[in-house]
């Protein structure tokens, strides 16, 4: 990334011509300074690209403050697609006739606090509507006690002593307050800038619950992981664990979350610690938090405080306190606050107070481009956009956000790969392709359920599953939801092959018939077909069998096939040889 861009209001720092002062501040806080467009060389490490305003113009051999000219400075600046990231601005101007020094005298007025200049800029800055976003820190020796209320209410952000001021130091403000853009998070656009140093700001706390909010396809779970690899930085561990709770069985969220001992349920052959307790020191991340259910609830409230941060296994006598950052991600803020759904004592541990909202991609126009031209470049293409894409891709009012923009750009390149140019045309066709798709996928999923209702499915829907199965493109799962997913995709292929026992069993009411119609195999035995059944529990894996075994049904069944498994090869071991020879080969032969 390029340094950020900050402009510095200072009538010494900004005299022009030969400024030794100037070039000795830039020195110690490593700035590279701006002129003609042009960053000048000498600093090793650059802090950040700076432009220096002095603030005043020369009239009839004296030196007099310029407001208009320098609130004109700051909007060029802040009109420019790569903005300030952040103000300095100094609050003692000296004003009057030329010195024999050759610098102004300066007056009376111009060291009353009341009459400072840089409280005349703040104040004009602050009248300014188009300039309420800039960030400012006043740079400045002087007194400022009679006026520190009128600072904070002007909206400056800090105050540091110009001579105390170091790289280091100034680094730090500029994460601090600045606003900065991030390689990985893109975009230039206010909104997501403020995102960023809100996420920042957020990520020093250390042991905290941070709730991002935001529509579908905004970058949540991008956020969650800019926080993390902010907060390491400052001390939290380098461990991130995430917890996805869309579509994950009720029954298997506590023990993802706080994991279980020994011997706690069936199956439980090992202790297993949960994703809370892994995380010690470091961050979790909860994927879509409206989904968690009503019987882990009361559980998470211990772990959500932030005073206590308590987890306890399943089956486990006492608490583990753990030392973690929680950060919380939804797009369905009203159901937190549904009262009949979600505890209102943990919605207030949520701690919507530090919440991060995420705009939608339609309050991000400035960034639509920008993203566009990164997604061509993830997929290694080059290509330009046409005067209409690029008034198509601003107008267009992105239902699905971020997410479809990458949709649309992939879908395009699929479609018309020689052609160098996109034009809104083919946007036009990539977003009827992509509409049509998502509605093919909802016409199916309500052809299934309504034939699930009828109880009499086509075998077109049984094809469908099968081909969609053995297609699923685990390419397009991000891969952060690919980790710690096989013991879910085991209880998921277990309950579906358990249900299709369940109907089979109903109809033969017999195990051997039962898997001989399953299978469509006449020589099905009964050892055979006790093993089947058997397999079917051991796909679940051994931390997941209990909750299969849940099922009245699936239980007896089991309990049959167990039985005639162990019935079976005793009966093996007492059955007499057939004519009469032993088990023994060699005696066969004898």
């Amino acid at each position: 990334m390029k340094p950020p861009k900050i402009l510095i209001i200072d009538d010494l720092l900004g005299k022009e011509g030969n400024n030794l002062e100037r070039e000795a501040f830039c020195r110690v806080n490593g700035l590279m300074p701006i002129r003609e467009g042009k960053a000048a060389a000498g600093i090793d490490k650059c802090v950040a690209l700076a432009t220096f305003v002095s603030g005043q113009k020369i009239v009839s051999n004296s030196v007099e403050n310029d407001l208009e000219g320098t609130i004109r400075k700051i909007k060029d600046g802040w009109n420019e697609s790569e903005r300030w990231s952040l103000l300095l601005l100094d609050l003692h101007f000296k004003t009057g006739e030329f010195s024999i020094l050759g610098s102004p005298e300066g007056r009376l007025t111009d060291r009353s606090p009341e009459s400072y200049f840089g409280l005349q800029i703040l104040n004009a800055i602050s009248s300014d509507a188009s300039l309420s976003d800039l960030p400012i820190v006043l740079l400045s020796s002087m007194d400022r006690t009679q006026i520190e209320e009128r600072l904070a209410s002007l909206g400056a952000l800090g105050f540091v002593e110009k001579n105390d001021l170091d790289a280091k130091k100034l680094a730090d403000l500029i994460d601090l307050y600045g606003l900065l853009e991030d390689e990985k998070v893109i975009g230039r656009s206010l909104p997501l800038l403020k995102c960023l140093r809100e996420a920042r700001t957020k990520s020093r706390i250390g042991n905290r619950n941070i709730l991002i909010t935001g529509e579908s396809g905004t970058g949540k779970e991008l956020f969650g992981r800019y926080i993390f690899e902010n907060s390491l930085r400052f001390g939290r561990g380098e461990r991130f664990n995430t917890v996805f709770l869309s579509g994950v069985p009720e029954s298997l969220v506590d023990d993802l979350i706080f994991g279980h001992e020994k011997g706690a349920f069936f199956g439980a052959f090992d202790e297993r610690p949960g994703v809370a307790e892994t995380a010690n020191q470091g961050t979790v991340f909860f994927d879509e938090i409206g989904d968690i259910p009503a019987i882990v609830q009361g559980k998470l409230l211990r772990l959500l405080d932030e005073n206590i941060r308590e987890t306890r296994r399943i089956g486990g006598r006492s608490s583990i306190i753990v030392d973690i950052m929680i950060l919380l991600a939804t797009e369905r803020l009203e159901i937190l606050q549904d009262e009949k759904l979600f505890r209102s004592s943990l919605v207030s541990r949520m701690n919507f107070g530090s919440r991060i909202h995420l705009p939608p991609l339609r309050e991000r126009k400035d960034d639509i481009l920008l993203l566009a031209k990164h997604f061509l470049q993830k997929l290694g293409i080059k290509k330009d956009f046409s005067q209409g894409a690029i008034q198509w891709l601003k107008s267009y009012h992105w239902p699905r956000n971020v997410r479809e923009l990458e949709l649309l750009i992939s879908g395009i390149i699929l479609s018309t790969p020689d052609l160098n140019v996109i034009t809104e045309i083919q946007f036009d066709l990539a977003r009827k392709d992509d509409f049509r798709s998502k509605q093919e996928k909802e016409d199916v999923s309500l052809r299934g359920s309504s034939q699930a209702l009828s109880q009499s499915p086509k075998s077109e829907s049984l094809d469908d599953l099968l081909e969609f199965l053995q297609s699923f493109d685990f390419h397009l799962v991000p891969a952060g939801r690919l980790e710690g997913l096989l013991p879910y995709l085991r209880l998921a292929t277990a309950k579906m092959l358990a249900n299709y026992l369940k109907v089979s069993f109903s109809l033969k009411k017999q195990l051997t018939n039962t898997i001989r119609f399953m299978e469509n195999d006449p020589d099905m035995t009964t050892l055979k077909a006790a093993s089947t059944i058997l397999d079917i529990v051991e796909i679940a894996g051994k931390e997941n069998q209990e909750k299969l075994l849940e099922d009245d049904i699936i239980s007896e069944i089991v309990s049959k096939a167990l039985k005639n498994r162990k019935r079976k090869t005793i009966r093996s071991k007492l059955k007499p040889p057939r004519n009469g020879l032993t088990n023994d080969s060699s005696s066969s032969k004898g």
